[in-house]
This record gives C-alpha cells, sequence and structure tokens, in this order.
C-alpha cells in the first residue's frame, strides 16, 4: 500500500488545528486548560501554572467572567518570558467569555447598524 501523502502546509493556524485536534483539546475549553496547566508546570511557571488553575476551577463553577479575567492576566503575566503561551491564554479566555448565555460574537465594523458605508 502507497504512503499516506503529506497533507499540505496551509499556515500556521492549520497546523495548531490539526495538533488540537490530534490531542482531543478542539473545542474542549477544560482540556486546553489541563495541557496548558501542564506545560507551564513543565517550564517552570507554578505561578502561572496555579493561576490558569484556579480560571478552570471558576470556569467549573460557571464563573465565566471571572476564569475570562483570570486568564487575561496570566496571559500579561506571561507576555514577555512565554508569548505562545500568552496568546493561547488569551483565545482561550475569549472563548471562555463568549461562551456565556446570551453573548454573542462581536460584529465586523462593517456589520455595526448606523454605519456609514462608501458607494
Amino acid at each position: 500500500m502507497p504512503p499516506k501523502p503529506a497533507t499540505p502546509f496551509k499556515g500556521p493556524g492549520h497546523w495548531r488545528s490539526q495538533a488540537a485536534a490530534a490531542q482531543g483539546l478542539d473545542g474542549n475549553d477544560f482540556a486546553v486548560l489541563a495541557e496548558m496547566h501542564r506545560r507551564l508546570l513543565d517550564k517552570g511557571m507554578t505561578e502561572a501554572a496555579a493561576k490558569v488553575a484556579r480560571a478552570q476551577q471558576q470556569a467549573r463553577a460557571g464563573m465565566v467572567d471571572a476564569a475570562s479575567d483570570t486568564l487575561r492576566d496570566v496571559a500579561g503575566d506571561l507576555s514577555r518570558t512565554a508569548t505562545g503561551h500568552s496568546q493561547a491564554l488569551r483565545e482561550t479566555a475569549e472563548r471562555i467569555a463568549a461562551s456565556r448565555p446570551g453573548t454573542t460574537a462581536p460584529a465586523q465594523e462593517d456589520e455595526l447598524p448606523g454605519t456609514m458605508m462608501d458607494s
């Protein structure tokens, strides 16, 4: 049987989504937080890992705003030392904040009511 052809490179986001799907993290914010906690502990960043664990507990308790704020705080702390982790935490914070009932994704500027479009 011939080998399976390699998946073409479509950009860094494509690889991230493949890696997340392979790890079972795709769409599961709790799994993402658990993985981030483990990675931060592996890097010796125990204070940041403790904050991620606190955010995970807050999210499980239904306090999504507090969990999002905690994750943004950790992301700010890591913005100079671990930029990739910082960005991942920001994205997770936004997904968690948007999971609250009654929230919607922000509208694009051209979708806002009352904005003038050039004709």
